[in-house]
């Protein structure tokens, strides 16, 4: 595991949102740079003939960084090292599949009772920054999967045998 330092957040995002702006000569510039400049005190980062204003840079991970702290404040662990919804026993990729698979939340509410819109947007985010590794889950519940599959004709015929 390796582990990702405040300065090295700020550089990836601020190439991410200077992508075109920046070579990569001057990427690894801008980057030894902020290694350099206190960070928590710095308003911008000067290297060569360039100046980066890192405030609103600086802002906006901070923001991301205090969201994903409170996506993480609301999803427990199994012992498996499955994450589920805090409060419940329900996958969280489970519900981000069934999201990404087109159902409404409103409709994960009906299949799973104990979700708050607020779990099912939580779930959706967590899927988003922290991607399932491995298999995915469906993306339609086995109930509404069955409600689709065209089986009310074998209630019929059920029906006229009885």
């Amino acid at each position: 595991m390796r582990a990702v330092g405040w300065t090295d957040l700020l550089y990836l995002f601020a190439v991410r949102t200077l992508r075109d702006e920046l070579t990569p000569k001057a990427r690894h510039e801008f980057y030894r740079a902020l290694k350099r400049a206190p960070i928590d005190q710095a308003r911008e980062v000067q290297f060569g003939r360039l100046s980066v204003a890192i405030d609103d840079l600086k802002a906006e991970v901070e923001k991301r960084a205090s969201e994903l702290a409170e996506l993480a404040e609301n999803v427990a662990f199994r012992n498996d090292g499955e994450p589920v919804l805090k409060g419940t026993n329900v996958e969280v990729y489970r519900i981000a599949a069934l999201l990404s698979g087109g159902a409404s939340p409103e409709a994960i509410a009906e299949d799973y009772p104990s979700l708050t819109h607020y779990l099912i947007a939580t779930a959706k985010a967590y899927g988003l920054a922290y991607p399932k590794p491995g298999r995915p889950y469906p993306a339609k519940t086995a109930k509404r999967a069955l409600k689709g599959a065209g089986l009310e004709a074998l209630d019929e015929v059920l029906d006229d045998e009885r």
